[in-house]
């Protein structure tokens, strides 16, 4: 492998790894979302 095509592999390792943080982030909040939403029906 060419140093070339293992940089592009570390850059692309790098976005995949930033794509990955990100969506544990959404879910997280999206988690806590629904954990509100149910704690405000069952005051309904």
């Amino acid at each position: 492998m060419s140093g070339n095509e293992e940089l592009e592999l570390r850059a692309r390792e790098t976005e995949l790894d930033k794509r990955v943080a990100e969506l544990d982030k959404r879910e997280k909040q999206l988690r806590k979302d629904i954990d509100a939403f149910k704690q405000e029906k069952k005051f309904i």
